[in-house]
């Protein structure tokens, strides 16, 4: 039981990096593998990210419905998310700014925990948009989900391979 639990919890933790890693741009609807990577890129992100993003839900085989409830999902955090990412990334610059000049420890230390304070507020918005996300799936498809995120793990897990020798 005990296995089951850590099982549950280490596939909620993945589905927050899936989610929350693609989350920043929200689709409509799910959309076709091509449009996903032209919206993607445009936005800035990753087309292997949407895609992978994609791949998993499309496992998953999920209803019309659960597909514009997560859109609707994805629509009501985009915003605060990326409003929240953008604000990462300028306070580490300044950050950066900070340590490279004669600023005060206190000053450098009060910066860092605003970074870490940003940092705790994106996470939390991903959680929520996960777990908004996990009540629209079935008992099934939870269970179909932390599989796939296991194999994912595992994938990620595995040391890089040298290349073959020619």
């Amino acid at each position: 039981m005990l296995m089951f639990k850590h099982s549950i919890i280490a596939s909620l933790s993945m589905l927050t990096l899936v989610v929350g890693s693609s989350s920043v741009v929200a689709y409509p609807q799910f959309e076709s593998n091509s449009l996903l990577t032209q919206k993607y890129a445009q936005a800035g992100g990753s087309p292997q990210r949407s895609r992978r993003h994609t791949d998993v839900f499309e496992q998953l085989n999920l209803t019309e419905p659960q597909k514009q409830q997560i859109s609707s999902i994805r629509l009501k955090y985009r915003d605060r998310m990326e409003q929240t990412s953008s604000k990462i990334r300028s306070t580490q610059q300044e950050l950066q700014k900070l340590m490279a000049s004669n600023a005060s420890r206190n000053d450098i230390r009060a910066k860092h925990a605003q970074v870490g304070d940003l940092r705790q507020e994106l996470d939390n918005l991903r959680f929520e948009s996960m777990l908004d996300i996990r009540d629209v799936l079935t008992i099934t498809q939870r269970q179909q989900l932390d599989q796939l995120m296991e194999q994912r793990r595992t994938r990620m897990d595995k040391p890089p391979q040298p290349p073959a020798a020619m």
